[in-house]
């Protein structure tokens, strides 16, 4: 009696669960929920061939859905950690399987174990040596980074842990021979090794190292859910789904339970006595259940006040219309002394927006679209508010019958948009005030980012980059100074994303302009950057001044010690030139009378006989004469070099007769050259207004120069003179096929005291006083030469009146 009064218990118990199985758990507006899972761990969770999840996890949460009464929508990734971030943020309600470790229970609720698995040692059936840990002692062990199996091994560090990606490669290392183990939960072995047909090619030894727990997980302090989820896998496990998932994905396990076929064969043969058990408990059960709806409808309207929705439906036909207690609370109102229609609720409608109302509404009930509008409602103590109202329609054959919708007090939200509309229109003008200022500065300003692209530049940068600002956005800087594929090798930008510190550099760039550039990091928020912000300043004109500043100190510098050493020299010189002189013709009266004396009486004097110094006192004379002369024409050209005071240009000057003229005072070194030497002046050229000596000087310095860069008989010197109509200017050039000079040398052409022929006596005054003598006369003076081709200097003077016709004659 006793054993067929714990059948019928037990039937009973379990016909009980098979019933309440069908009775919704949890009752909500938001009867969907949405579950997170990773996809890379079979059987557990894993895509089919058409990327959709399935899985052991992922039909075990349907199941406890259903015993819930929930819908059901998965959100799956690759990445664990990207579903644990979708749980923070609450875009997924629970994750469906998740291992038990103390470091996530500090930020996770688990539910009940959903799975065990024995974490185990496999390795290859030929192997004896390994039966625990301690015999994995130097051995290789296959270990998916940084699983919970990983991370427990870690703290071996005898064991040489080898990284696989996932559990199938593991198995495949370990069938080849690539690892001497792998350490895994048991039954994901057993289930790749099936699928991978290599059962008898990998086994297991030793004792289970620690039995792994799963459960579904819910963000800390979730603790309605978690109790509705271990409720819906307590009726899951005891309806039986549990074991036929787990069967379907692992193989058949035991259990104690009844099956529901169990149960329904038992039930059959029990007596009216367990029928009656059974209503009782059913009784009980459906006083649980009015218990959990009373509790699911206050935390409803909970939820309804603290998100400030609530919902009506409209019964069109009888224009009764029933408000939850949250659109009362919004209006204003008390249930107790306002009867709720649809007039009524116009009333409310502040009279602006009425007849957009009853347009959507009329609408709505026309066509059976859904609508969704926004208004304004007038309190009882005449206060405004915005709500949002949203309704859909129901038809009965044809007609409509009830609207149903809701009502959410958007009045902050609105606030916070009108605020957030002034701020966004303001910090558009500020912003728009901003780049104006950065567009009138005269500097080129860039942004550039970490792959050398230019993201924001303002107006000034055209000349910098020599395109238009739309065009310069996106490119490369590189690509735009240098024309270069790379980074340029002083690049100032590079500079600062390996230093983290400003960094500057002067750049030569196309058409003879000097920027300096300054770059620095745009830490805009903290220490970290991603772009540089670069200065770029057109320097040229101060390069320039400041050279001439420099230039102009030296040269007066220059100038002052040339006239102390002109003035110190001058005096002996002129000293030794007179003297000169007078030995000269003294020389010339003793030389016959010791003549005579010679031819009595042989003479001799400081080791020299009389016919020795017969020659050679004339040419020691001479000797000392000339170089007393070149003496002088450097001091002289100390004197021009040093003279501060501008000469008075009040002559009038044919330039041709002054290059005749200097040519002339040449004649021996241009004989030199023959036909190699020529002439091309174009007669009738405007008078010049000047000093005629002095432009004299710079042309024989100029064909001087020009005649001594050539060498051979192949090598011409053309000095030519013309009249350029486009600038009102006499041109005179002097031009040679000779050895050209060098580019570093052009930039010190024209420096006092620069030269290449020190050796042969060469002052380096020349160009100088060349240069200085054509800037009093108002001219210019250029130089254009390529080694081993030749060169030409130009000198450009202004003329003194209108030029008359002009006529080319050849010399």
């Amino acid at each position: 009696m006793q054993v067929l009064f714990r059948s019928i218990v037990r039937c009973a118990r379990g016909l009980v669960v098979v019933l309440l199985s069908t009775v919704p758990l949890y009752t909500s507006a938001a009867d969907t929920l949405t579950i997170g899972s990773s996809n890379n761990f079979p059987p557990v969770n894993m895509l089919d061939e058409q990327g959709r999840l399935q899985g052991f996890g992922r039909d075990l949460s349907s199941a406890v859905a259903d015993a819930m009464g929930l819908r059901t929508r998965y959100q799956h990734s690759s990445r664990y950690s990207e579903v644990l971030q979708w749980l923070e943020q609450g875009r997924i309600d629970l994750i469906h399987d998740t291992a038990w470790t103390p470091q996530r229970a500090e930020f996770l609720d688990f539910s009940d174990p959903i799975l065990e698995m024995p974490e185990v040692i496999f390795v290859r059936p030929e192997r004896f040596d390994i039966v625990d840990l301690e015999s994995l002692s130097g051995k290789k062990v296959a270990c998916i980074d940084q699983h919970i199996t990983h991370l427990y091994l870690k703290q071996f560090p005898y064991i040489d842990c080898f990284m696989v990606d996932t559990p199938a490669e593991g198995i495949y290392h370990l069938v080849a021979g690539d690892v001497d183990a792998f350490i895994f939960p048991r039954q994901i072995i057993l289930f790749y090794a099936h699928r991978l047909n290599v059962l008898d090619s990998v086994k297991e030894v030793g004792t289970p190292l620690r039995s792994l727990t799963w459960s579904m997980v819910v963000a800390k302090g979730n603790g309605e859910l978690l109790e509705l989820l271990n409720e819906g896998l307590r009726r899951v496990r005891a309806s039986g789904d549990y074991d036929r998932i787990y069967h379907h994905w692992y193989g058949r396990i035991y259990d104690g339970g009844y099956s529901r076929q169990t149960i329904g064969f038992a039930v059959g043969g029990i007596g009216a006595g367990a029928f009656v058990l059974f209503l009782l408990l059913l009784v009980r059960n459906q006083r649980r259940f009015n218990r959990a709806l009373q509790l699911s409808e206050y935390r409803l309207r909970e939820a309804q006040r603290i998100a400030s929705v609530g919902n009506w439906e409209w019964n069109i036909e009888n224009n009764a219309l029933h408000w939850s207690d949250e659109i009362y609370r919004i209006f204003g109102l008390k249930p107790q002394q306002f009867t709720a229609t649809y007039d009524a609720f116009l009333a409310r409608v502040h009279p602006c927006d009425r007849q957009r109302v009853v347009a959507a509404v009329n609408a709505s009930v026309a066509d059976g679209s859904p609508y969704d509008i926004d208004h304004r409602i007038l309190l009882p103590d005449g206060q405004e508010r915005v709500v949002r109202e949203q309704g859909e329609v129901i038809f009965r054959d044809g007609r409509a019958v009830t609207m149903t919708g809701t009502v959410h007090d958007i009045t902050r939200v609105k606030r916070v948009e009108q605020e957030l509309t002034a701020s966004e229109e303001k910090h558009r003008n500020l912003s728009e005030r901003f780049v104006a200022v950065l567009n009138g500065i005269p500097d080129a300003i860039a942004e550039i980012d970490r792959q050398y692209t230019i993201r924001w530049v303002n107006d000034a940068a055209r000349f910098l980059y020599g395109r238009d600002p739309e065009v310069i956005t996106g490119n490369h800087c590189h690509h735009l100074i240098a024309d270069s594929s790379e980074p340029c090798s002083e690049c100032p930008v590079r500079q600062v994303f390996e230093t983290s510190t400003p960094a500057s550099q002067t750049k030569y760039l196309s058409g003879n302009r000097i920027w300096e550039i300054n770059a620095v990091p745009a830490n805009f928020h903290d220490s970290t950057f991603d772009t540089v912000i670069i200065v770029g300043r057109d320097v040229t004109e101060r390069t320039h001044m400041q050279q001439e500043a420099m230039r102009a100190a030296h040269l007066s510098l220059m100038g002052q010690l040339s006239a102390g050493v002109a003035h110190e020299i001058n005096n002996p010189n002129n000293f030794i030139m007179l003297n000169t002189s007078v030995l000269q013709d003294i020389w010339g009266d003793i030389s016959m009378l010791l003549e005579r004396m010679h031819a009595h009486q042989p003479l001799h004097a400081g080791g020299f006989t009389f016919d020795e110094l017969r020659d050679e006192i004339p040419q020691m004379l001479s000797r000392i004469h000339r170089g007393s002369q070149r003496i002088k024409v450097i001091v002289d050209h100390l004197k021009e070099f040093s003279s501060q005071e501008k000469a008075t240009l009040r002559d009038d000057v044919e330039i041709n007769q002054v290059i005749r003229d200097g040519l002339t005072m040449m004649a021996n070194e241009i004989r030199k050259h023959g036909e190699q030497f020529r002439l091309e002046l174009t007669d009738q050229l405007p008078l010049l207004r000047g000093r005629g000596p002095r432009l004299e000087q710079v042309i024989i310095n100029l064909v001087m120069n020009a005649l001594e860069a050539t060498h051979g008989m192949q090598e011409e010197v053309i000095v030519a003179s013309r009249f350029n109509a486009d600038t009102s200017m006499v041109e005179v050039t002097v031009s040679d096929t000779g050895c050209g000079i060098e580019p570093d040398t052009l930039k010190h052409l024209f420096e006092p005291f620069f030269t290449t022929k020190y050796a042969a006596g060469g002052t380096g005054l020349g160009l100088a006083i060349c240069q200085s003598i054509i800037e009093e006369h108002m001219g210019s003076i250029r130089v254009d030469s390529s080694p081993g081709i030749g060169t030409t200097f130009t000198v450009s003077l202004p003329v003194s009146r209108k030029a008359k016709g002009v006529s080319s004659e050849k010399h």
